[in-house]
């Protein structure tokens, strides 16, 4: 964060918020994803592995997103972060 640049704390409270959490998700996935490797052997993935795959993506993409800007997450940021909630409650169901 440059100290240079003035943001209010509830933005930087927010972009926390959000960096936290998709680092929380993305722990998971990657155990998650990482465990149903080894579980496979050579067998050709499945669709769960393979929209683990694209979670991982598209949560590295979010938090670069959040992380790189020294101001409040954008309004397309805001609503892939909520589709990507609706994603890791989608995926925890099918790998429990």
């Amino acid at each position: 964060m440059d100290p240079r640049v003035r943001v209010p704390a509830a933005v930087l409270a927010r972009k926390f918020a959000i960096e936290r959490q998709v680092a929380e998700w993305l722990t998971w996935q990657s155990g998650v994803l990482a465990a149903a490797r080894t579980g496979r052997g050579s067998a050709e993935p499945d669709s769960t592995e393979a929209a683990l795959v694209r979670l991982g993506r598209d949560l590295n993409a979010i938090y670069r997103v959040v992380y790189e800007v020294d101001a409040a997450p954008t309004a397309e940021a805001e609503r892939q972060y909520r589709r990507l909630e609706r994603d890791m409650a989608d995926i925890r169901t099918r790998v429990r």
